[in-house]
């Protein structure tokens, strides 16, 4: 089930403008059918569930898509391109602006190429999966040898990540983060977006970035984030190349910093720069002191050598160009 197809196409101009596309088998019915509500938060269920798609699009060369006051919801991928060669979106940009956009993501990428920007968009991140290990994000590069070289670029906007069973109750299992880049040479800003997702699912449960992979780059410039971390975790392939996470600034009210960090990840690549970090007190399990956070495996320090921290007593951590 597909709103909208697009692809094996070159220089393409596409504009969506003032438009609503909807998942109407997401609708709750009486007995004869009939729509009763229309619960768009809850992303469909059933057999069919991730076979939806808002607009589906790939081999899309040297084109232009344009979202402006428009919305998109109740999609398992909202914005999805395509996997494999056919996901070339060399030269092609892919613009929204004041939007809104529901489903389990509201961009999926499989293919290569493509420049995404998103400024002052509200967009919801939904999972309904149990499964301890199911995670997901609103934003994905996914692990694909063709999915490389893409750029992502956030400008304001709100970002929410909503966690549920299949009734659309709570779930303390699965997870669901902001960002998550499983590929690898992409390229990510966030300029001054606001972030959050439910906190009380454990420390290890939803964050900023879920993970970055060798030869990419994420920064963040500034912004307001509430959420249970902010780096889930960094890759390197072996061969000293890892990706990098960059802080410039921005508010941060989280449970931990990196929560796996006593586990051997390799975080050597996140530089905090500025910022602050609003971090439970003492004694109950979150990280307060960030200036002592290093990589366990080489010993290199998250915080910039260019900075000074200046750490509260109540759990406040400021980060000092």
């Amino acid at each position: 089930y597909r709103a909208m197809d697009v692809w094996y196409s070159e220089g393409v101009t596409l504009n969506i403008n003032n438009c609503t596309f909807q998942n109407v088998q997401g609708q709750t019915v009486d007995a004869k059918g009939n729509p009763t509500s229309a619960n768009y938060d809850i992303e469909l269920t059933g057999t069919n569930a991730g076979d939806t798609r808002g607009l589906n699009f790939g081999q899309l060369t040297n084109s232009t898509i344009t979202i402006t006051n428009s919305t998109m919801q109740g999609f398992f991928y909202v914005l999805n391109n395509i996997t494999g060669s056919n996901g070339d979106m060399t030269g092609t940009k892919l613009t929204a602006t004041n939007s809104t956009f529901k489903g389990r993501a509201a961009l999926n990428v499989w293919g290569f190429g493509g420049d995404y920007t998103f400024t002052d968009c509200q967009v919801t991140g939904i999972n309904i999966y149990g499964g301890s290990a199911e995670g997901f994000s609103c934003f994905v590069f996914n692990e694909q040898s063709t999915c490389h070289d893409n750029t992502l670029t956030i400008n304001g906007g709100t970002v929410v990540s909503a966690v549920f069973n299949a009734e659309g109750g709570s779930n303390p299992n699965a997870n669901q983060y902001m960002i998550d880049d499983r590929a690898t040479n992409n390229t990510i800003v966030i300029n001054n977006s606001s972030y959050s997702c439910t906190k009380d699912l454990g420390n290890d449960k939803g964050g900023v970035i879920a993970s970055t992979q060798p030869t990419s780059n994420i920064t963040i410039n500034g912004g307001n984030y509430d959420c249970p971390n902010i780096v889930g975790s960094t890759y390197s392939d072996g061969e000293g190349n890892t990706g990098t996470i960059t802080i410039t600034g921005g508010e941060f009210t989280v449970n931990t910093v990196a929560p796996d960090m006593t586990n051997g990840d390799v975080y050597s690549t996140v530089d905090i720069q500025g910022g602050t970090f609003v971090v439970p007190d003492p004694g109950t399990g979150g990280v307060v002191d960030i200036a002592t956070l290093e990589d366990p495996i080489t010993g290199n320090k998250l915080i910039s050598s260019t900075v000074e921290t200046i750490t509260n007593q109540n759990g406040t951590v400021t980060v000092v160009p």
